[in-house]
């Protein structure tokens, strides 16, 4: 049969994951306060050329509907 790990072993390995998770954890949120948003080349973030609305989506169980209203959707995709 082979040997157990020791106690002392499984503590310091359960030591040593809570020290990389907290350490990870703290990098990640330092570097996702640097991030910023960047705008496609020719564009601009602005408010003045912005565009707002708002989108609704149901997933569920509901009972088909005519909807006679109309829309045009526009959308760029870019890399």
């Amino acid at each position: 049969m082979e040997k157990d790990v020791s106690k002392q072993t499984v503590v310091v390995l359960v030591f040593l994951v809570i020290l990389v998770s907290v350490l990870g954890t703290f990098t990640v949120l330092q570097e996702a306060g640097k991030a910023t948003i960047k705008a496609p080349q020719g564009e601009s973030l602005s408010q003045e050329s912005s565009t707002t609305g708002q989108i609704k989506l149901y997933i569920g169980h509901a009972e088909p509907q005519i909807d006679t209203s109309s829309a045009q959707i526009n959308l760029k995709v870019t890399n």
